[in-house]
Protein backbone atom coordinates (compact mmCIF):
# COMPACT_ATOMS: atom_id res chain seq x y z
CA UNK A 1 0.00 0.00 0.00
CA UNK A 2 1.41 3.60 -0.81
CA UNK A 3 2.41 5.74 1.69
CA UNK A 4 0.73 9.19 2.45
CA UNK A 5 1.99 12.04 3.62
CA UNK A 6 -0.59 14.46 5.40
CA UNK A 7 0.53 18.02 5.80
CA UNK A 8 -1.11 20.85 7.43
CA UNK A 9 -0.05 24.18 7.25
CA UNK A 10 -2.53 26.19 9.40
CA UNK A 11 -2.85 29.12 8.71
CA UNK A 12 -2.03 31.00 12.10
CA UNK A 13 -5.34 31.75 13.81
CA UNK A 14 -7.64 29.10 12.07
CA UNK A 15 -8.52 26.79 14.11
CA UNK A 16 -5.02 24.84 14.46
CA UNK A 17 -5.07 24.53 18.10
CA UNK A 18 -8.24 22.77 17.97
CA UNK A 19 -7.26 20.18 15.27
CA UNK A 20 -3.75 19.28 16.78
CA UNK A 21 -5.44 18.61 20.53
CA UNK A 22 -8.77 16.99 19.80
CA UNK A 23 -8.46 16.19 15.88
CA UNK A 24 -5.14 14.94 14.51
CA UNK A 25 -4.14 12.56 17.69
CA UNK A 26 -7.00 10.57 17.06
CA UNK A 27 -6.42 9.66 13.56
CA UNK A 28 -4.87 5.78 14.10
CA UNK A 29 -3.21 4.92 10.84
CA UNK A 30 -0.31 8.49 10.77
CA UNK A 31 2.56 9.16 12.38
CA UNK A 32 1.82 12.36 14.15
CA UNK A 33 4.62 15.15 13.79
CA UNK A 34 3.42 18.34 15.38
CA UNK A 35 4.61 21.05 18.09
CA UNK A 36 6.26 20.90 19.88
CA UNK A 37 9.03 18.97 17.98
CA UNK A 38 8.21 20.73 14.87
CA UNK A 39 9.43 23.91 16.20
CA UNK A 40 12.06 23.30 18.90
CA UNK A 41 13.94 20.34 16.42
CA UNK A 42 16.68 22.22 14.99
CA UNK A 43 15.99 20.91 11.49
CA UNK A 44 12.09 21.42 11.67
CA UNK A 45 12.84 25.18 12.71
CA UNK A 46 15.73 25.43 10.17
CA UNK A 47 13.15 24.29 7.31
CA UNK A 48 10.70 27.19 7.73
CA UNK A 49 12.57 29.82 9.14
CA UNK A 50 16.63 29.59 8.11
CA UNK A 51 18.11 30.92 4.65
CA UNK A 52 20.22 28.56 2.43
CA UNK A 53 23.40 28.94 4.25
CA UNK A 54 21.87 27.68 7.40
CA UNK A 55 19.40 24.92 6.20
CA UNK A 56 20.70 21.52 5.99
CA UNK A 57 18.37 19.59 3.11
CA UNK A 58 20.54 16.30 4.18
CA UNK A 59 20.03 16.70 7.60
CA UNK A 60 16.39 17.17 7.31
CA UNK A 61 16.12 14.54 5.01
CA UNK A 62 17.71 11.99 7.70
CA UNK A 63 15.48 13.64 10.26
CA UNK A 64 12.45 12.12 8.38
CA UNK A 65 14.05 8.74 7.51
CA UNK A 66 12.90 7.69 11.10
CA UNK A 67 9.38 7.44 10.12
CA UNK A 68 10.40 5.88 6.58
CA UNK A 69 7.57 3.43 5.92
CA UNK A 70 5.04 5.01 8.13
CA UNK A 71 2.06 7.41 6.52
CA UNK A 72 2.51 10.90 8.04
CA UNK A 73 0.52 13.56 9.22
CA UNK A 74 2.53 17.09 10.03
CA UNK A 75 0.76 19.81 11.58
CA UNK A 76 2.46 23.59 12.09
CA UNK A 77 0.74 26.23 11.44
CA UNK A 78 3.83 28.22 11.02
CA UNK A 79 4.71 25.97 7.84
CA UNK A 80 2.11 28.25 6.20
CA UNK A 81 4.03 31.34 6.94
CA UNK A 82 3.82 33.84 9.76
CA UNK A 83 1.75 37.35 9.42
CA UNK A 84 2.77 39.38 12.08
CA UNK A 85 5.83 40.78 11.01
CA UNK A 86 7.42 38.12 8.73
CA UNK A 87 4.48 38.86 6.40
CA UNK A 88 4.33 35.08 4.99
CA UNK A 89 7.81 35.50 3.56
CA UNK A 90 8.71 32.20 4.31
CA UNK A 91 5.75 30.19 2.94
CA UNK A 92 7.71 29.66 -0.55
CA UNK A 93 10.46 28.43 0.76
CA UNK A 94 9.13 26.02 3.31
CA UNK A 95 7.12 24.68 0.87
CA UNK A 96 9.91 23.69 -1.90
CA UNK A 97 11.61 21.82 1.34
CA UNK A 98 8.68 20.70 2.04
CA UNK A 99 8.42 19.05 -1.79
CA UNK A 100 11.98 18.07 -2.04
CA UNK A 101 11.30 15.92 1.29
CA UNK A 102 8.61 13.63 0.19
CA UNK A 103 7.66 12.48 -3.25
CA UNK A 104 4.78 14.96 -4.40
CA UNK A 105 2.45 11.87 -5.39
CA UNK A 106 1.84 10.48 -1.83
CA UNK A 107 1.66 14.22 -0.59
CA UNK A 108 -1.95 16.00 0.74
CA UNK A 109 -1.48 19.27 2.04
CA UNK A 110 -4.63 21.18 4.78
CA UNK A 111 -4.88 24.59 4.41
CA UNK A 112 -7.48 26.21 6.51
CA UNK A 113 -8.73 30.00 5.87
CA UNK A 114 -10.74 32.54 8.17
CA UNK A 115 -12.62 35.60 7.22
CA UNK A 116 -9.51 38.44 6.83
CA UNK A 117 -10.49 41.20 9.77
CA UNK A 118 -11.68 37.89 12.41
CA UNK A 119 -8.37 36.22 11.23
CA UNK A 120 -6.95 39.93 12.09
CA UNK A 121 -8.39 40.39 15.28
CA UNK A 122 -7.63 37.02 16.16
CA UNK A 123 -4.13 37.29 15.78
CA UNK A 124 -3.99 40.54 17.53
CA UNK A 125 -5.61 38.86 20.41
CA UNK A 126 -3.22 35.98 20.63
CA UNK A 127 -0.35 38.08 20.07
CA UNK A 128 -1.37 40.77 23.30
CA UNK A 129 -2.33 37.82 24.91
CA UNK A 130 1.46 35.87 24.88
CA UNK A 131 3.75 38.31 23.87
CA UNK A 132 5.23 41.42 26.65
CA UNK A 133 5.28 43.50 23.78
CA UNK A 134 2.07 43.54 22.92
CA UNK A 135 1.11 46.96 23.34
CA UNK A 136 -0.29 47.91 20.23
CA UNK A 137 -4.06 48.38 19.57
CA UNK A 138 -5.25 46.57 16.34
CA UNK A 139 -5.54 49.58 13.98
CA UNK A 140 -1.47 50.56 14.57
CA UNK A 141 -0.48 46.82 13.62
CA UNK A 142 -2.33 47.11 10.01
CA UNK A 143 0.14 48.55 7.32
CA UNK A 144 -1.48 50.10 4.45
CA UNK A 145 1.32 51.38 2.23
CA UNK A 146 1.47 54.44 1.04
CA UNK A 147 2.28 55.11 -2.51
CA UNK A 148 5.74 53.63 -3.32
CA UNK A 149 9.20 56.01 -3.28
CA UNK A 150 10.54 56.81 -6.60
CA UNK A 151 14.11 56.93 -7.81
CA UNK A 152 12.74 60.66 -8.96
CA UNK A 153 11.70 61.20 -5.53
CA UNK A 154 15.20 60.46 -4.46
CA UNK A 155 16.21 62.99 -6.48
CA UNK A 156 13.68 65.77 -5.13
CA UNK A 157 14.80 64.95 -1.83
CA UNK A 158 10.65 63.47 -1.15
CA UNK A 159 10.22 63.60 2.60
CA UNK A 160 10.96 59.99 3.36
CA UNK A 161 8.07 58.06 5.64
CA UNK A 162 8.08 54.40 7.33
CA UNK A 163 4.59 54.09 5.69
CA UNK A 164 5.86 53.81 1.76
CA UNK A 165 7.55 50.95 2.79
CA UNK A 166 5.44 47.99 1.42
CA UNK A 167 7.36 45.31 4.45
CA UNK A 168 8.22 47.11 7.42
CA UNK A 169 10.61 44.61 8.91
CA UNK A 170 11.70 46.61 11.53
CA UNK A 171 8.39 46.78 13.74
CA UNK A 172 5.51 44.43 14.45
CA UNK A 173 2.75 45.37 11.70
CA UNK A 174 1.06 43.36 9.29
CA UNK A 175 0.78 44.43 5.78
CA UNK A 176 -2.83 43.41 4.21
CA UNK A 177 -1.59 41.52 1.34
CA UNK A 178 -0.39 38.81 3.47
CA UNK A 179 -4.33 37.99 4.14
CA UNK A 180 -5.08 38.22 0.66
CA UNK A 181 -5.11 34.32 -0.41
CA UNK A 182 -5.25 33.54 -3.73
CA UNK A 183 -1.47 33.53 -4.03
CA UNK A 184 -1.38 31.50 -0.73
CA UNK A 185 -3.54 29.17 -2.58
CA UNK A 186 -2.18 29.40 -5.71
CA UNK A 187 1.52 28.74 -4.07
CA UNK A 188 0.35 25.91 -2.43
CA UNK A 189 -1.01 24.44 -5.30
CA UNK A 190 1.98 24.83 -7.27
CA UNK A 191 3.80 22.90 -5.22
CA UNK A 192 1.50 20.03 -4.20
CA UNK A 193 -1.62 19.09 -6.64
CA UNK A 194 -3.60 17.83 -3.89
CA UNK A 195 -4.10 20.92 -2.00
CA UNK A 196 -7.61 21.04 -0.12
CA UNK A 197 -8.70 24.09 1.28
CA UNK A 198 -10.87 24.43 4.26
CA UNK A 199 -12.34 27.44 6.09
CA UNK A 200 -12.47 27.92 10.14
CA UNK A 201 -15.79 29.23 10.09
CA UNK A 202 -16.92 25.36 9.34
CA UNK A 203 -15.65 24.15 12.14
CA UNK A 204 -18.28 26.02 14.04
CA UNK A 205 -21.62 26.35 11.76
CA UNK A 206 -20.58 22.84 9.85
CA UNK A 207 -18.52 20.53 11.68
CA UNK A 208 -20.64 17.65 9.84
CA UNK A 209 -19.20 18.88 6.39
CA UNK A 210 -15.82 19.11 8.03
CA UNK A 211 -15.44 15.77 9.51
CA UNK A 212 -16.73 14.08 6.05
CA UNK A 213 -14.06 15.74 4.27
CA UNK A 214 -11.42 14.91 6.68
CA UNK A 215 -12.17 11.30 6.88
CA UNK A 216 -12.09 11.24 3.23
CA UNK A 217 -8.59 12.18 3.65
CA UNK A 218 -7.21 10.43 6.27
CA UNK A 219 -9.31 7.18 5.27
CA UNK A 220 -10.55 7.30 8.95
CA UNK A 221 -13.43 8.37 10.73
CA UNK A 222 -13.31 12.15 12.33
CA UNK A 223 -16.12 12.45 14.62
CA UNK A 224 -17.76 15.92 14.02
CA UNK A 225 -18.21 16.19 18.20
CA UNK A 226 -14.90 16.56 18.42
CA UNK A 227 -15.22 19.81 17.39
CA UNK A 228 -17.32 21.23 19.78
CA UNK A 229 -14.27 21.93 22.40
CA UNK A 230 -13.52 25.79 22.78
CA UNK A 231 -9.21 25.74 22.69
CA UNK A 232 -7.27 28.84 23.16
CA UNK A 233 -10.01 30.77 23.89
CA UNK A 234 -9.45 34.42 23.49
CA UNK A 235 -9.20 37.53 25.66
CA UNK A 236 -12.57 39.61 26.02
CA UNK A 237 -12.90 43.21 25.25
CA UNK A 238 -12.28 44.20 28.87
CA UNK A 239 -9.51 42.13 29.61
CA UNK A 240 -7.81 43.07 26.01
CA UNK A 241 -7.68 46.75 27.25
CA UNK A 242 -6.24 45.41 30.48
CA UNK A 243 -3.41 43.26 28.90
CA UNK A 244 -2.44 46.09 26.53
CA UNK A 245 -2.18 48.49 29.49
CA UNK A 246 -0.08 45.85 31.66
CA UNK A 247 2.01 44.95 28.83
CA UNK A 248 3.11 48.94 28.28
CA UNK A 249 3.19 49.30 32.15
CA UNK A 250 5.44 46.21 32.11
CA UNK A 251 7.76 47.32 29.79
CA UNK A 252 8.36 51.14 31.71
CA UNK A 253 9.02 49.69 35.38
CA UNK A 254 9.36 46.73 36.80
CA UNK A 255 8.52 47.81 40.42
CA UNK A 256 5.37 46.44 41.59
CA UNK A 257 3.62 49.32 43.53
CA UNK A 258 4.76 51.75 40.55
CA UNK A 259 3.38 49.87 38.08
CA UNK A 260 0.08 49.44 40.38
CA UNK A 261 -0.39 53.18 40.06
CA UNK A 262 0.50 53.49 36.88
CA UNK A 263 -1.85 51.22 35.43
CA UNK A 264 -4.50 52.51 37.52
CA UNK A 265 -4.12 55.80 36.03
CA UNK A 266 -3.73 54.72 32.40
CA UNK A 267 -7.02 52.15 32.77
CA UNK A 268 -8.90 55.29 34.06
CA UNK A 269 -7.86 57.64 31.16
CA UNK A 270 -7.89 55.03 28.48
CA UNK A 271 -10.67 55.25 25.76
CA UNK A 272 -9.28 53.48 22.38
CA UNK A 273 -10.79 50.50 21.01
CA UNK A 274 -8.11 47.96 21.12
CA UNK A 275 -9.84 45.89 17.88
CA UNK A 276 -10.79 48.54 16.30
CA UNK A 277 -10.36 49.89 13.00
CA UNK A 278 -10.32 53.24 12.04
CA UNK A 279 -12.96 53.83 9.00
CA UNK A 280 -10.77 54.83 6.39
CA UNK A 281 -8.60 51.95 6.78
CA UNK A 282 -11.26 49.55 7.45
CA UNK A 283 -12.51 50.44 3.65
CA UNK A 284 -9.52 49.95 1.99
CA UNK A 285 -9.01 46.51 4.05
CA UNK A 286 -12.95 45.79 2.57
CA UNK A 287 -12.18 46.62 -1.27
CA UNK A 288 -8.84 44.79 -1.04
CA UNK A 289 -10.41 41.52 0.29
CA UNK A 290 -13.65 41.63 -1.68
CA UNK A 291 -11.17 41.76 -4.59
CA UNK A 292 -9.29 38.67 -3.73
CA UNK A 293 -11.91 36.40 -1.76
CA UNK A 294 -13.76 36.88 -5.61
CA UNK A 295 -10.74 35.31 -7.22
CA UNK A 296 -11.19 32.55 -4.84
CA UNK A 297 -14.44 31.36 -5.78
CA UNK A 298 -13.58 31.95 -9.87
CA UNK A 299 -10.09 31.16 -10.01
CA UNK A 300 -10.17 28.23 -7.69
CA UNK A 301 -13.72 26.93 -7.42
CA UNK A 302 -14.20 27.52 -3.68
CA UNK A 303 -17.33 28.76 -3.46
CA UNK A 304 -17.54 27.27 0.14
CA UNK A 305 -16.81 30.49 1.12
CA UNK A 306 -19.98 31.77 -0.14
CA UNK A 307 -21.53 30.16 2.58
CA UNK A 308 -20.09 33.21 4.80
CA UNK A 309 -20.38 35.83 2.91
CA UNK A 310 -20.33 38.53 6.07
CA UNK A 311 -16.61 36.80 7.05
CA UNK A 312 -15.69 37.36 3.61
CA UNK A 313 -17.28 40.41 1.85
CA UNK A 314 -19.12 38.46 -0.45
CA UNK A 315 -22.15 37.01 -1.74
Amino acid sequence: MKRKVVIHLGLHKTGSSLLQKKIFPKIKHYEYLSRPYTQLNHNWNKLQFANDSIYDPNAMKKEVEQFKGCNLLISDEALGGVQLFLNNSTLSMTLGRLKHLFDTDQVEVIVFLRGQLSLMRSYHNQWVKSSPYGINELNDLILVPKESYSYEDQHRNRKKDKNMLYFNMTDFNFNPSSFCYTGLVAECKKHFDKTHTFFYEDIYFDPDYLAKQLTQIFGEKVDSADFNSKVNAALNRVALKKRIVSNRINLLTSNKWLGYLFKFIYLTCYRGDPSGIEEGKLNQLTKIFTEDNRKLVDEFGLDRLLHHPEQYFIS
